[in-house]
This record gives structure tokens, sequence and C-alpha cells, in this order.
């Protein structure tokens, strides 16, 4: 059974306090998010995104878990969806160099009430960090990867799964940062298409707040239905 969701946030905390002891870096984020478009939920969000390295490899995890609410067609306000998802990441280059990679990234995502039960992914690619423009820095991926989905009925879909996706931070002040990322996904049963741009504003050394807004686009291959939703989020991160 899927952790209560109200529990999340200072189990991710103590993670977080335990990974910092232990040596990781990283950031806990606690979100509130707003979707309007294909869908018309709001939700909170916890996140705990950490990463330790060495001279040749970087090792990284990401856990994600949210609670979303929507208004039925009588007006009352119910629980539409649970997500949970895990992701661990391994990164590693040669001669010391990190700015060209190679990685494998499994990801995990559980969905309690959606009709996408389970969706299993593993990613194998290539990737740039930190090109430099001007002041900004892109970061860029793109691999091939393989797809396990189980909906909600029992069904399963296996397919081969082609993934890009960059982010871009670019500082516009002493305090003030500006980010976009975009995530595209192809395979036999959706395309995806996610891009985001947001600010992020430091308050002390280790807390921050972020506002960003993503559009997402899919479009199921089995279906003539096209879906885009716009998502807005406002969150309290602290850094270690």
């Amino acid at each position: 059974m899927p952790v209560p969701i109200r529990t999340c946030l200072p189990v991710l905390l103590l993670s977080a306090t335990l990974a910092a002891h232990a040596g990781w870096e990283g950031e806990a984020e606690a979100s509130a998010d707003f979707s309007r478009g294909n869908s018309r939920s709001d939700a909170w969000r916890v996140d705990l995104d950490v990463a330790k390295r060495t001279d040749h490899d970087r090792s990284s995890m990401l856990i994600e878990a949210r609670r979303e609410r929507a208004a039925s067609d009588e007006g009352a306000v119910e629980l539409v969806n649970e997500r949970y998802l895990v992701s661990p990441k391994y990164e590693r280059w040669r001669d010391g160099d990190d700015r060209y990679y190679g990685f494998v990234d499994p990801e995990l995502k559980y969905n309690r009430f959606s009709y996408l039960k389970h969706r299993n992914s593993l990613i194998v690619g290539a990737g740039l960090r930190d090109a430099v423009f001007e002041r900004g820095k892109l970061t860029l991926e793109v691999g091939p990867g393989y797809r396990r989905t189980v909906h909600s009925d029992d069904t399963r879909s296996n397919a081969p799964l082609l993934v890009v996706r960059n982010r871009f931070d670019y500082p516009i002040g002493d305090s003030i940062d500006f980010f976009q990322t975009l995530q595209l996904e192809y395979s036999r049963h959706e395309d995806l298409a996610e891009l985001g741009v947001g600010l992020k504003s430091k308050l002390s050394e280790h807390f921050s707040v972020k506002f960003r807004v993503d559009w997402t686009y899919s479009e199921p291959v089995d279906s003539l239905t096209r879906r885009l939703d716009t998502e807005s989020r406002f969150s309290v991160a602290y850094e270690f």
C-alpha cells in the first residue's frame, strides 16, 4: 500500500537530513500545483532529489509524491489521483571531464487512481553537461529506452521509447535564476512533449522559492484524443 501523502513531507525531510550527513547533495521541495486545460485539478507535491559524485561518475535519486484533487460535476472536490515516482540514475564519464557522459536512467511510476496503474521505463543514453551560452548553461540528453505499462484493468503494453531532454539555466541577478526544461518522448503507444519555464529566488544559503509553468502535450497513438495541459507550480525548496 502506498505511503499516505501527508506523511511524505516529514519522511523526505528526514531523508534529506540523513543524505546530507552521508555526503550526498541535493534538494527537498514542497509544491502546490494548479493544472488547467485537458484536466482541471489542484495538487500538493513533495520531491527529493539527491546526488553523489566522484571524479568519474555520479549517482542520483529522484523521489516524488503527488496528491491531486479536482471538482466533480456536482461541485464536490474529490481525490482523483495519487502518484509516486522513484528514479535512480547513474552517469559515468572518462578522463575527469564530466561534460560528456553516458547514463542509465530507470523510472518506476505508480498511479493510485489513474488508468495508468504502473509505468516503468529504462533509458540508456548520452549527455552533454554545462555547455556555456554567455552566462547560461545548457544540459542535453538523448537516448533510446523501453517502457512497460500496466493499466487499471490489468492490461499490459510494452514499447520501445526515444527520449530527448534538456535544461537551461541563466542567472538574472545575484539571487534570481531563470530556468527552462524540455522533455520529448516518442513510443508506439504515446507521444509526449513537455516544456517548462520558471524562476528561482534564493532566500538564504539553504532555502529558495520557485515559480514555474509547464505545458504538456500528449497524444495516445491508439486514439484521436489530443491533450494539452498547463500547470503552474509554486514551491519552497531546501538545498543541502
